[in-house]
């Protein structure tokens, strides 16, 4: 017998307390839904059917349906959006079903007893499962490039756990030990050639396009070779990459970069920038001779995109998208209500289609500059240090 569970797509970027949120849709799964995860890359949700042995795959944009095969009560699933790669713990059958998230296809990978939880490090491309069984103290790690398995001593029924990937600390609470143990990822291989993002501007940033910069290395021994580049992408690998631009030290085996976005902007929340460095090797000693120059370790650098804040009693709604720096397209009729205010500097808005009302409206910033079909008394907008414009031709409307 089929099950349904609520799937709140959230739509909305930016909400404030005491608002609240609404239910869109109501979709179908399996037996027994347990967990859920998103990968927000592929717009596409994931759901552990317990009771049906089974995934249900739920595309984003139209709530339209798949079923994936799992294990024997599957009880917990995680996303590796780097990979495009869904673990799911199979308490039942004390395994893990790895999904391709491009072809559905899956592999089965064995862990410890009953499995009850799973987390992701898209940094390191490992996987954390916690073993729940009764006399179980191991966490199961799995290796997402080859599937290969190494095992950690924990406390005793190990049942949630946790990862950092600014740290690359991983956290498992025992439920039968009262304890939390804390494990230190071990680095991989190192292949000499490397590639490092500069520390600015942290791990976080307001803007969907900040200024990424880097270094890149070849410090193999002997008669190394010089640097051919690096190419970077964000969020997955799965893609076509760009080729970062060289600021300095070409020809050399030592690079500085600067991050190419191409086409793309950060999501708003967690976004994973990767980074591949390569050098000018004609693949002699790899790839067997063919001509591909030798790709040292894969950087994926955390970076997570903090809107602005709209100020208290404030909602936008509904959002289809945001788009580049600043920027927000919004379906037509939308309506805007906004009793705060926007406080983060120089904060360009544009509104792209579509017939929008607004309710005691302030901007703040130092430069601020909001475009837009204007539908509402021009009072009740303003700009302080900027203008608003209105696109249909009437031009800057009085701040």
């Amino acid at each position: 017998m089929k099950q349904s569970v609520i799937a709140v797509l959230m739509l909305v970027i930016l909400a404030s307390v005491g608002q609240a949120d609404w239910v869109t849709a109501t979709v179908t799964t399996g037996t027994k839904p347990y967990a859920v995860a998103v990968n927000p890359l592929t717009n596409k949700i994931y759901v552990a059917d317990s009771g049906s042995a089974d995934v249900t795959v739920i595309d984003g944009l139209t709530n339209n349906t798949t079923t994936v095969a799992a294990g024997t009560n599957p009880y917990a699933v995680a996303v590796n959006p780097v990979t495009n790669k869904i673990y799911v713990a199979n308490n039942g059958s004390s395994n893990v079903t790895v999904i391709d998230g491009a072809t559905n296809g899956t592999a089965t990978v064995t862990v410890g007893t009953n499995p009850r939880a799973v987390a992701v490090n898209p940094v390191t491309n490992k996987t954390y499962v916690a073993n729940s069984g009764s006399t179980s103290t191991t966490v199961t790690v799995i290796d997402g490039a080859t599937n290969g398995t190494t095992s950690v001593t924990v406390g005793t029924q190990p049942c949630a756990v946790a990862v950092n990937p600014v740290t690359n600390r991983v956290y498992v609470a025992n439920s039968g030990s009262n304890n939390v143990t804390v494990i230190a990822e071990a680095p991989d291989n190192d292949t000499k050639v490397r590639a490092a993002f500069d520390p600015s501007p942290g791990i976080w940033t307001a803007v969907g396009r900040p200024t990424l910069t880097g270094k890149g290395v070849n410090r193999s021994t002997p008669n190394r070779n010089v640097m051919m580049g690096v190419v970077n992408r964000m969020n997955t690998a799965q893609k076509a990459w760009d080729w970062a631009a060289v600021t300095s030290g070409a020809g050399t085996d030592s690079i500085t970069w600067t991050y190419n976005w191409g086409a793309d902007s950060l999501i708003p929340g967690e976004n994973y920038v990767c980074a591949q460095p390569l050098e000018s090797d004609a693949g002699i000693t790899n790839n067997e001779g063919m001509g591909t120059p030798f790709a040292g370790n894969l950087l994926v650098y955390p970076l997570y995109r903090i809107p602005p804040d709209i100020g208290t009693d404030s909602i936008l709604r509904p959002v289809a998208s945001f788009l580049a720096e600043g920027s927000w397209k919004i379906p037509p009729s939308a309506r805007v209500r906004n009793r705060g205010a926007f406080d983060q500097g120089q904060f360009n808005v544009t509104f792209t289609a579509g017939t929008f009302q607004y309710e005691d409206c302030v901007v703040f910033g130092s430069g601020c500059d909001v475009h837009g079909r204007i539908r509402f008394p021009d009072s009740r907008l303003r700009c302080v240090h900027g203008q608003v414009h209105d696109d249909d031709g009437r031009g800057p409307v009085p701040g």
